[in-house]
Parts: structure tokens; C-alpha cells; sequence
């Protein structure tokens, strides 16, 4: 039973080992740079479309990118021209919905890659709005909050089912409206913050899980990084990606987060050499993550396109032999860890309930030991 104890307490700790994974600078869009576009991505590649190209400008030119590297423009949104809409996809189809041409919008268009056509589906049944955040569980889309273009911003938040064309309202992670909220989603579950409320440019950087099974929205630790909107974000596996994004009136900065959602940890990943932005895309083919375009503090607009490798790391009970043994001496009171051979560079980071980093250290070799004789319980 002591045995048992101990390992529970070490799992509670949130230990996480990992390495930096790399960026890879990818062919540009061949098109106008443009910030505030939708994005999606269906089996092997991602697709871009829409946004704002310019002062008072906006496109409705669509673009598919293969897994290769390769980008092909394929039929422009049906829609028309479209600033700061929202897309999810759904097995081999993507829907895109909502935004402002001029005029908010509530139209809703589904496309089908085999065909390359689009279709006119029932419209959003909500406010006509644009910055509203979107996300897909299992068979089903999500879109919520976004502004009618003035404070106070929307908080409503809709279930899309495709096999009844039908939305159903439902429970919202917050009773502030927001603008420019982060998301992304695993297998059954997905995840939610940050934005503004637009009150006297207020920022938030809390953070909620969705529960679609109990409609429900649950508080988790706060993202660590700056406060913000528009921060683009993409999911690989059991990982969150969260970076970029506005700080405050035009100001944009570039980091990037990783969100471990079996260890609830954030952990800093490699930036890279890409440059500072706000609104930009982002969306994931099979492990690897996308991310590119956007607006500059200067008013610039970005097509560049960036292609994120995660490093092996482990965070399974059951595959943690595969990275590392590890064990706990009681009478020592400390960690120690053996690496695989095969991992030539780590770190280990320690959190508490609260998701603050207690203890953070480098392993360069096979044997490692952590001292916790000073941590508290928790």
C-alpha cells in the first residue's frame, strides 16, 4: 500500500519529461498576405481562405496545403469575401460560418475537398457575428462568443450537428463576452480561453476544458503565458499548441505554449526564428502542427507558413518505460530517474496542483536524481 501511495503522490506532482521539438520554415501562401482568415485541415492537408488582406480589404480566395508542402488554390469561398469567420471540420467535409463583409453574417457553408464545391447549409441561429472561436468533437462543431463589432461582445455558445443541419445552444464557459478566444480539441474533449472582453482592453489568459458528454466547462490551470486574443493554437496527439496573439490595442508578441492535457502542464516550446504577430492560422496534419500568417503591430500582413515537429516525449503511465524508468526513494527523499539511451537531451519539470512550476532541471545523462525533501504535499 505504501508503495501504491507514493506513485499516486508522483503522478499528482505532474512530472513531465520532454524535449524541444523544431520549426521548419515552410513555402508561403501564394497569395496575399492576410490576418483574421479561417483555416481547417481534412486528412493530409490544411486549408486557408478568407480574411483581411489589406486596409478595408477583404478576399474570398481558398487554398488548400498538402502535407508535402504544396499549395493549390481551389474554389474561392462561396460565401464572398469574408473578414474573421470561423471553420471547423467534420470527417471529409469543412464548414465555415459567421464573419463580416460589411455586415455581420450568420451564413454557414460546408465544403467538400472530393468535389471542390461548396453548399449552402441552415444558417447559425444566433447574433450575427466575426471573431468567434470554433472547434470539432468527434462528429460534431462548436462555435462560440465574438462581437457584433462593439463591447459588450457575445458569450453564447452553439453545438452544430451536420447529419440534422441543425444548432443547438449550449452551456457557455463564461458569462463575459469575449473576442478573439483560443480553442483546440482532442478526441472527446476540448479546451478554451484567453481573449478580450473589450471593457478597457481587458485580456484574460484563464483556461476551461468542454465536456460535450455533460455540457459542462471545467477550470484549468491558467495559460502562463502573456494575457491575450488572437493567439492562434493547433493540437497534436494529447497536446495543445497556443502562441502568437494581440497583448493589448496593436501590440502582437510571438511565443509558443505547449498544454499537456493528461498532466494539465504548460511548458514553453521553442519559438523558433519566426517574427511577431497577431491573428494568425493554425490547424494540424496527422503529428505535425501548422502555423503562419497574421498582422504586425505595423500594420503588415503575413503569408509565411511554419511547420511544427514535437519532439518524443513521454506522458503515459503505460509508455513511460519507453523514455525512462522511474523511481522514488523514501528514505532519501528523492526522484531518481534512468533515461533511455537513446535521449540524448531532456528536462524534467515538477508542478503543483496550481500548475506553477516547483522544480525545473536539465538531464544530460542516463542517471538522474531530483532531491523533493524540501517540496511540500501538493
Amino acid at each position: 500500500m505504501k508503495k501504491i501511495l507514493l506513485f499516486i503522490t508522483f503522478l499528482f506532482l505532474s512530472t513531465f519529461i520532454f524535449s524541444q521539438g523544431t520549426w521548419l520554415q515552410k513555402a508561403s501562401l501564394p497569395a496575399n498576405g492576410r490576418q483574421v482568415a479561417f483555416a481547417f485541415s481534412i486528412d493530409n492537408s490544411g486549408y486557408v481562405g478568407c480574411g483581411q488582406t489589406g486596409s478595408g480589404t477583404y478576399a474570398n480566395d481558398f487554398w488548400e496545403f498538402n502535407g508535402e508542402g504544396v499549395w493549390t488554390q481551389r474554389a474561392n469561398y462561396a460565401g464572398g469575401v469574408r473578414y474573421s469567420p470561423s471553420a471547423f471540420a467534420i470527417d471529409s467535409l469543412g464548414y465555415v460560418c459567421l464573419g463580416y463583409t460589411g455586415q455581420l453574417k450568420s451564413d454557414v457553408w460546408s465544403y467538400s475537398p472530393l468535389t471542390n464545391t461548396w453548399t449552402q447549409k441552415n444558417s447559425f441561429p444566433g447574433a450575427a457575428r466575426y471573431g468567434a472561436f470554433s472547434f470539432t468533437i468527434g462528429k460534431k462543431g462548436y462555435v462560440g462568443m465574438g462581437t457584433l463589432g462593439y463591447a459588450p461582445y457575445l458569450s453564447d455558445f452553439w453545438e452544430y450537428n451536420p447529419l440534422t443541419d441543425t444548432w443547438t445552444q449550449k452551456q457557455s464557459f463564461s458569462t463575459t463576452g469575449r473576442i478573439g478566444v483560443c480553442s483546440f480539441s482532442t478526441t472527446n474533449k476540448a479546451y478554451a480561453g484567453l481573449g478580450s472582453d473589450g471593457s478597457g482592453g481587458s485580456y484574460y489568459n484563464d483556461f476551461y476544458e468542454y465536456n460535450p458528454i455533460t455540457n459542462t466547462w471545467t477550470s484549468k490551470p491558467s495559460f502562463i503565458g502573456s494575457a491575450r486574443c488572437y493567439a492562434v493554437s493547433f493540437s497534436i496527439l494529447n497536446s495543445g499548441y497556443i502562441g502568437s496573439g494581440q497583448t493589448s490595442g496593436t501590440s502582437c508578441i510571438y511565443d509558443f505554449w505547449q498544454y499537456n492535457t493528461i498532466t494539465q502542464a504548460w511548458s514553453s516550446i521553442s519559438s523558433g526564428s519566426v517574427t511577431n504577430r497577431g491573428s494568425g492560422i493554425g490547424f494540424s496534419i496527422k503529428n505535425k502542427g501548422y502555423f503562419g500568417m497574421g498582422g504586425t503591430q505595423t500594420g503588415g500582413y503575413l503569408n509565411d507558413l511554419w511547420e511544427y515537429t514535437p519532439a518524443d516525449f513521454s506522458v503515459k503511465e503505460n509508455n513511460e518505460k519507453d523514455l525512462a524508468k522511474v523511481t522514488i526513494d523514501n528514505i532519501n527523499k528523492s526522484i531518481n530517474i534512468i533515461m533511455n539511451t537513446n535521449i540524448k537531451e531532456a528536462s524534467i519539470k515538477i508542478f503543483n496542483i496550481n500548475g506553477q512550476i516547483i522544480k525545473n532541471a536539465q538531464i544530460n545523462n542516463s542517471l538522474h536524481k531530483i532531491n523533493i525533501n524540501q517540496l511540500s504535499k501538493g
